[in-house]
């Protein structure tokens, strides 16, 4: 059964994608994160990344906004 997307509920089915690099950003700073996988709905572009992938970019978030509250104070 193909992954349906939550977002939009196309009927199409999610679209694997492998070894992308894709850009987290927090009040201005950014930082790429390599090498992610997933699925992307090929109608609104809506992005489920594997469990790896996913716990990747959440701490590059996580690092992205320490970093900006170090600043602050």
């Amino acid at each position: 059964m193909p992954l349906i997307c939550v977002a939009c509920e196309a009927k199409a089915a999610m679209v694997p994608f492998k070894d992308e690099t894709h850009q987290v950003a927090y009040q201005g700073a950014t930082v790429d994160v390599d090498g992610l996988g997933g699925f992307r709905c090929p109608e609104c572009g809506e992005i489920d990344y594997d469990a790896d992938s996913a716990a990747r970019y959440a701490a590059a978030g996580d690092q992205l906004v320490l970093a900006a509250r170090k600043a602050i104070g």
